[in-house]
This record gives C-alpha cells, sequence and structure tokens, in this order.
C-alpha cells in the first residue's frame, strides 16, 4: 500500500518493534518535556503531524498511527482499509480487551480527518479521545511488545 505511511511517536531511547508490515514509517524521537505521559505524548505526535502536513500531505492518502511497540500481522493494513469510511478511524485492538476506551495504538486515518485532530488542545488528554470515531475492526489483531 504506497498510500499510506505510518506514523510513530517514540520516547528518546526506546527500541521500536518491527512493525510486521513492509511500508515506509515515519518515526519521531523526542524526550520528554512534561511530567504528565500524556502530555508528552501529544506533543511528539504534534510534532510528527506538522512534519507530515509540510512534507508527505500530498503523497499519502492515509495514516497509520502505530505506537513503538506494536506490530501486526500481514492482511491488516488491507483490514483496516476495507473497515474504513469517511470521518472514521478503524484500530487494531492490541491490548486483547474490550471496553468502553476504544485504545488507538494502531490506527487508520484519513489524511483530511488527520489535519483536523488537535493534539495540544488538552494535552493531557489522552490522545485516544482526538481521533475521529475508533473503532475496532473485528477479527484483526496486532501485539505490543511490552
Amino acid at each position: 500500500m504506497n498510500n499510506v505511511l505510518a506514523i510513530t511517536p517514540v520516547l528518546k531511547g526506546t527500541i521500536v518493534a518491527p512493525l510486521g508490515i513492509d511500508m515506509p514509517r515515519l518515526i519521531s524521537e523526542f524526550d520528554t518535556v512534561s511530567r504528565v505521559r500524556e502530555e508528552n505524548i501529544n506533543v511528539n505526535r504534534a510534532r510528527l503531524q506538522d512534519i507530515f502536513l509540510r512534507r508527505y500531505f500530498g503523497k499519502y492518502e492515509f495514516v497509520l498511527l502505530v505506537d513503538s511497540d506494536v506490530s501486526v500481522r500481514p492482511g491488516s493494513l488491507e483490514a483496516l482499509m476495507s473497515a474504513w469510511k469517511p470521518g472514521t478511524a478503524p484500530c487494531i485492538n492490541t491490548k486483547g480487551f474490550d471496553g468502553s476506551h476504544v485504545v488507538t495504538a494502531c490506527a487508520l486515518v484519513h489524511r483530511l480527518d488527520y489535519k483536523d485532530v488537535k493534539y495540544l488542545d488538552r494535552p493531557g488528554e489522552c490522545q485516544c479521545l482526538k481521533l475521529p470515531n475508533p473503532f475496532y475492526v473485528d477479527g484483526v489483531e496486532g501485539t505490543e511488545a511490552r
């Protein structure tokens, strides 16, 4: 899929797990700016978003927002693409549980939706709450290296 760019924020010194699918990946290593974990994540995600908008917006139709410790199985991206509808963010359940909070450790987002994500509005808020209508795609699994 040459119209999808994987985007991964990492804390300085983090080892990035192999994604499990062959695709280009933009990684931003960032040192902490706050004692609040979510603020650090959102600042780094905002940095990656800015890089994407300036350099890659015209080249890629979708972004795959994927945490540094996530690996997925072959065919996962195709399943996310099939499940995507405008204004949604299909996700892979990497935690192995269901709940009211959809974890977006691996989420597909259209570039037009991605440009509108406001990571720095309420920076202490979980980034999962910032994406448009996230939902898990049934039958698609991923793992986290932790």
